[in-house]
């Protein structure tokens, strides 16, 4: 189960990003659902309450409420499952 999801119609992407021992940011095709991989993206903070986006033109940005950081942090990453 996704913590976190976002869509990008453009591409015919889903992204969500979840939190099982480790968090991953998932990509998945929009018209068959197929996974097209996975990221180990931000492998220790924890995705509760996560809001994510698409951010510029290969990255995501997710805010997160329960994390090392504090109550609420910004994330910016970058991954080459975003187009």
């Amino acid at each position: 189960m996704a913590d976190a999801v976002t869509i990008a119609p453009a591409n015919r992407r889903i992204f969500t990003l979840r939190h099982f021992q480790t968090t991953q940011f998932v990509a998945y095709d929009m018209d068959t659902f197929a996974a097209l991989g996975d990221d180990p993206a931000f492998p220790s903070i924890k995705t509760d309450h996560a809001q994510i986006v698409r951010w510029g033109r290969y990255g995501i940005a997710f805010t997160n409420s329960t994390d090392i950081f504090g109550p609420l942090s910004l994330y910016i990453g970058k991954s080459t499952l975003v187009p």
